[in-house]
């Protein structure tokens, strides 16, 4: 894939990916049998604006108006599953959130390839597509109508992503706690976490 030098967070050298398809998560394998084009009808922070609803052809995704800056913290890594409960009684799956990770080779000899992350959030009840944007260490590429947001670690993509998606929620009024409270957390299965990132399982990689 080509690679794009565009300047940000102030580091115009950084070499970051670019994708044949900005609107990523519209053509992921999951919605292999829905239109590849977003909703004309579909408001961020109305689910109720499209008649259509979940049965809706076309793509429904959060646009979000808000500028996203760096933060000293960021939401707990459970507050967002939490909030799913207590707003939907329902409870996030490994396959409603994706991370896409992509390497970028250096230019000439000298250099590293790096690694790079973004992240998107199907939600499984309202069928919302969320796009990580913001946050830690975000960098960005202008791929078509709308911004990209890359991050250098997959923690960095997965708390960008619980910040659009809890700051939705909290537009709508409905639950949005950047903490993770112990009674909701014990409810959440940990069986089989990694040790050394407890959070990892609920994003699969899609290389």
């Amino acid at each position: 894939f080509q690679i794009s030098s565009e300047q940000c967070a102030n580091e115009p050298e950084r070499m970051l990916p670019t994708l044949d398809h900005w609107d990523w998560m519209l053509f992921h394998p999951s919605r292999q049998h829905r239109r590849t084009t977003r909703c004309q009808f579909f408001k961020s922070n109305d689910p109720l604006s499209c008649q259509a609803a979940v049965q809706c052809q076309f793509a429904h995704v959060h646009t979000h108006k808000n500028t996203y800056e760096s933060r000293a913290s960021m939401p707990d890594s459970q507050a967002l599953f939490n909030a799913y409960q207590l707003n939907f009684t329902t409870t996030l799956k490994q396959t409603d959130c994706t991370e896409l990770q992509r390497t970028v080779l250096p230019s000439g000899k000298s250099g590293r390839s790096a690694r790079w992350y973004t992240a998107a959030l199907t939600c499984p009840v309202e069928r919302i597509i969320y796009y990580a944007a913001g946050g830690n260490n975000a960098y960005t590429t202008q791929d078509g109508p709308d911004t990209v947001f890359w991050y250098p670690s997959d923690r960095d993509a997965r708390s960008a992503l619980s910040m659009v998606v809890l700051t939705a929620f909290r537009n709508r009024k409905i639950h949005c706690s950047w903490d993770a409270p112990r009674l909701v957390e014990d409810s959440i299965d940990h069986s089989h976490e990694q040790d050394d990132d407890c959070d990892a399982i609920f994003f699969p990689t899609n290389k």
